[in-house]
């Protein structure tokens, strides 16, 4: 679906090291993971009907109630319009103000520090899962510079950007609630992945970096692994397998993921294989028990343990909670 050729670019790499930044991830683990649906609560005065998706309104200042410190389970990009907001990215305060366009994701720690009485912002948050919704390239949205830990994650835009960036928010904004059909759910999403690319187009002129992770060899070996996951986790779950494959032990591929993503190798293989599931159950073609064959999984039963410890609820649930109740499973 996505056919992301990379460019050739010096490479910007924040103040902070990998190695600080994987030791920085394993000192806050007990930090909480926010749902997107979390957050939008907190949103002040709006009722926002959507889980896996949310853009501001135009017309309401923007009051984030929740002070908390957390890790998200969803991607931002928030574009200062007026007032202004200070913010604790991991260990640094950004302020967004006007004309700051932020991007943030699910591995960064995020914290409200205060803002103006009159700050507003245009501000999409959208989760993996609902960005992708067939499992042609599931690990693209990861590979964007911007929404990465290594990378700086604010600028400053020009006029010429701002107005770029603002016409694709318009259009967003004009479809925000007139949602009444499977068919305006696909305008939406089509819309917030053209916002992305736009988006990792204007990152990499304003810092002079690639667009996509593709620069020292322990990123290369991570989207090698990445992909590799992709092709291959259908068939297998074993750490050994993908370890072979690279080359490496299993230790040394455990050392380098985590450095570069926080991460252990694990998280990406079950990541992949729920995900993967979630868009066959969406599918409404086959029963789970059909689902559950052609996933590396020893009987019915092990497929539905893995998926409910995954994403919190059983197959069937889900299902259920998409509203499609006639598949015999």
């Amino acid at each position: 679906m996505y056919n992301i050729t990379p460019v050739k670019a010096d490479l910007y790499v924040s103040s902070k090291s990998m190695m600080n930044i994987s030791a920085y991830m394993e000192q806050d683990k007990q930090i909480p993971i926010y749902k997107l649906s979390d957050i939008v609560k907190y949103i002040d005065d709006y009722d926002w009907n959507f889980e896996d998706y949310y853009i501001s309104s135009d017309s309401e200042v923007f009051i984030l109630k929740n002070k908390n410190i957390f890790r998200p389970d969803f991607y931002a990009l928030m574009l200062g319009i007026s007032g202004w907001m200070d913010i604790k990215v991991n260990d640094e305060i950004i302020r967004i103000d006007k004309n700051t366009f932020l991007a943030l994701g699910p591995n960064h720690t995020f914290q409200k520090i205060s803002q103006s009485k009159d700050f507003r912002s245009r501000t999409i948050l959208f989760t993996k899962d609902f960005l992708i919704n067939s499992s042609n390239n599931y690990f693209f949205l990861e590979s964007f510079n911007h929404f990465s830990v290594h990378f700086k994650n604010d600028i400053k835009l020009n006029d010429e950007d701002m107005d770029k960036v603002i016409d694709l928010y318009n259009s967003l904004l004009f479809r925000r609630d007139k949602v009444n059909s499977n068919l305006h759910i696909e305008v939406i999403r089509n819309l917030i992945t053209s916002y992305v690319f736009e988006s990792a187009i204007i990152f990499h002129k304003e810092l002079k970096i690639n667009a996509l992770q593709t620069h020292t060899r322990s990123l290369v070996f991570t989207e090698k692994f990445k992909k590799m996951v992709f092709e291959n986790c259908l068939k297998e779950r074993s750490l050994q397998f993908y370890a072979d494959a690279l080359f490496v032990s299993p230790k040394h591929l455990i050392k380098i993921i985590k450095t570069t993503t926080g991460k252990a190798p694990g998280y990406f293989i079950n990541d992949a294989i729920a995900s993967i599931a979630k868009i066959q159950l969406k599918k409404n073609k086959l029963s789970i028990s059909e689902i559950a064959s052609s996933f590396p999984f020893a009987d019915l039963q092990s497929f539905s343990k893995f998926f409910k410890r995954q994403v919190g609820i059983s197959p069937m649930q889900y299902r259920y909670k998409l509203g499609l109740k006639n598949t015999l499973d």
